[in-house]
């Protein structure tokens, strides 16, 4: 399969069947207020006049919506000092009411065109390129040939899941690709302004169904549900208080808690948000993680089925079926406090987004090559009768093959504590060598200044 995380969904989106049945899958999970604004947006960009548009109001109105991508690097202040300047409004509303080519290659190299000045213009104002700022807004105004789906990478990597080429500088024609790819599935987009809104915002919905969906579920306050889920197989929220949020709507059921509950407004909004995340968005083989209090190590598993509010340890339970994975990861293998940042967040429920894939990379690492090194390195020591301590390994494993490209862990600790032993044991389990010296092994001795003979 040419992307990877394809296989965790069972699609296949070079094919023209599974991509329909994906297509119809995102469909469904569009917001439909999001589709109707942004048509009404496009529906007003389409009847402006070439003043309007040249006008500061208009311009940060189009410049400032997130309809269509949440998200950005330009502040307040890098808003001002472009869309203050008369000459940049000017131009970029002529460039906007001209109309395209009508040959796709000729249209799409004008676009390529005119995203390459928009980004000199305005690094010539505030010293950056902004990507999804340029992206979204243009999207707006030429919504028959951008997707909504304003970040490169993310739109590379649909575009490869495809079996299209992706990852140009410039991505116009990465987007033009895209939408002629769903235009061969699906045909045209029907029904005016709200299918071209539906049509732009489905690439969107689409990278969800391939993106790693990792989630964050904790397992009580202080950590003192953690046993129990890990040992039952099992995601489960406290929050006794909250009842079974059943098939209402997400309104419904926050108008429901507030008036059972003597809970305050910010209590109530924190917890139906996430009871709400965990019944309702968490899908079947999403990937939930349990990072472990005072810094413990990180577990993680596959939600196996849906939500079940039903009695456990004699009080009713929010409960998500869970296969979790033997092996659990150091919380230093995930790098350090700034690296941490998506498993520290203050909250019980919430997906990680930002640094997902680091995660995941992380966590699969410390799957089976550790546990085929490590049956073979414990069975060794019991031969000996040795004791062995498996987390010591197991950091040191995940040290190893945290990083690809250069495999190297520091063991600290007094001398005589069996470092040097840990690190012999684990590298003759993992070449299979007999001995601690010849073969694939070496032992280097190392002091202050010493450099690497090789």
């Amino acid at each position: 399969m040419p992307y990877p995380h394809l296989a965790v969904h069972g699609l296949d989106f070079t094919s023209d069947t599974d991509l329909a049945v994906a297509c119809a899958q995102a469909h469904d999970n569009l917001n439909r207020d999001r589709v109707e604004t942004l048509a009404s947006l496009l529906r007003d960009i389409r009847n402006s006049s070439k003043d309007e548009r040249t006008s500061e109001n208009f311009q940060r109105q189009v410049w400032r919506d997130e309809t269509l991508w949440r998200g950005g690097i330009m502040t307040d202040e890098d808003f001002r000092g472009v869309l203050d300047s008369a000459e940049f409004r000017t131009w970029f509303a002529e460039k906007t009411v001209q109309p395209l080519p009508t040959d796709s290659e000729q249209r799409t190299q004008h676009l390529r065109e005119l995203l390459t000045e928009l980004q000199e213009r305005i690094f010539k104002i505030i010293g950056w390129k902004p990507w999804v700022e340029s992206l979204r807004t243009l999207g707006l105004f030429f919504p028959d040939d951008l997707t909504g789906l304003a970040r490169v990478g993310k739109l590379a990597d649909l575009a490869r899941a495809m079996g299209l080429p992706g990852g140009e500088t410039n991505p116009v024609g990465t987007n033009r690709r895209v939408l002629d790819r769903l235009r061969a599935v699906l045909g045209p987009p029907a029904g005016g302004q709200v299918g071209t809104a539906e049509r732009m915002l489905l690439p969107c919905e689409l990278f969800l169904l391939i993106a790693p969906r990792l989630w964050v579920v904790r397992a009580g306050k202080n950590g003192e549900d953690e046993d129990f889920v890990l040992s039952n197989s099992m995601a489960m929220l406290g929050y006794h208080e909250l009842p079974d949020p059943g098939q209402s709507t997400k309104e419904a059921f926050l108008a429901q808690v507030q008036a059972e509950t003597e809970l305050t407004k910010k209590q109530t909004e924190q917890r139906t948000r996430d009871l709400w995340s965990f019944a309702n968005k968490i899908k079947e083989r999403d990937i939930v993680v349990l990072p472990r209090k005072k810094d413990g190590p990180v577990h993680w598993g596959r939600i196996t089925g849906d939500y079940k509010y039903r009695e456990v340890l004699g009080q009713n339970r929010h409960t998500r079926p869970v296969k979790w994975e033997p092996m659990s990861a150091p919380r230093q293998a995930f790098g350090d406090r700034n690296d941490q940042v998506p498993l520290n967040q203050p909250r019980t429920v919430y997906r990680i987004e930002t640094g997902a894939d680091r995660v995941l990379e992380v966590l699969r690492n410390a799957l089976s090559p550790f546990a085929a090194t490590w049956n073979a390195m414990d069975r060794q020591a019991r031969a000996e009768k040795l004791l062995l301590e498996r987390k010591r390994v197991e950091a040191l494993h995940l040290g190893l093959w945290a990083d690809q490209q250069r495999h190297l862990a520091v063991l600290s600790g007094l001398s005589g504590t069996g470092k040097t032993q840990i690190a012999l044991r684990y590298a003759k389990a993992l070449t299979g060598a007999e001995s601690n010296t010849g073969g694939p092994i070496e032992v280097v001795a190392v002091h202050p200044g010493w450099n690497d003979p090789g």
